[in-house]
């Protein structure tokens, strides 16, 4: 009886006498804001200096966000490594979305003090969300492949599908879907985006 509860001391005390934390790290919230959200400062700067293409005409150049603006913008970590990599995503909030849940996203890859913009899209994050994933997800060069949602009606949508080339997200193919009174889904055939 000795034997095993000086067993049990050591397994509860070995952590501490050999310098391993003990500490419990909390996953983060769904949402959060780039303001409070728990990351190095020089990071939320590099994150907060965004440019969109809203409000403005195709021939005009991207602008540069506010910043006091963007910090108070949505932040997310979705999953989409498979090697540890971290990708935050930065979703638009108040005026600089839109009405039907349409928004701007941005998705920044991270690598230890800096992160890169990795793709600048419009909608909501159809899969990988909290709601919803394909049971299969394809991976190219670590991150797999993700598709924005569009809402364009009460029943009908489309989803931009991409995929990690290495450097950026880039458009591999588009689809449309319908909603059916029951909430049962059904997609369209694949095709080529129209920009």
């Amino acid at each position: 009886m000795k034997l095993l509860s000086a067993f049990i001391i050591l397994f509860i005390a070995a952590p501490r006498a050999f310098g391993q934390s003990t500490q419990t790290f909390t996953v983060t919230p769904r949402f959060t804001t780039l303001r409070n959200a728990e990351l190095p400062p020089h990071i939320k700067d590099q994150i907060a200096h965004v440019y969109s293409t809203w409000f403005s005409s195709p021939s005009d150049p991207p602008y540069l966000l506010p910043k006091e603006v963007v910090l108070d913008f949505n932040v997310s970590f979705p999953h989409l490594a498979n090697h540890g990599r971290q990708v935050i995503l930065l979703e638009s909030t108040g005026t600089y979305a839109g009405a039907t849940g349409n928004g701007q996203m941005w998705f920044f890859l991270r690598s230890g003090n800096s992160v890169r913009l990795i793709l600048y899209a419009s909608g909501f994050l159809f899969y990988p969300s909290h709601s919803y994933d394909v049971p299969h997800p394809v991976y190219r060069d670590g991150l797999r492949d993700i598709a924005i949602g569009w809402n364009m009606s009460s029943s009908e949508d489309g989803i931009h599908v991409y995929r990690f080339n290495g450097h950026d997200y880039i458009s591999d193919y588009c689809d449309s879907y319908n909603t059916n009174d029951s909430g049962n889904t059904k997609l369209g055939q694949h095709e080529k985006c129209e920009n």
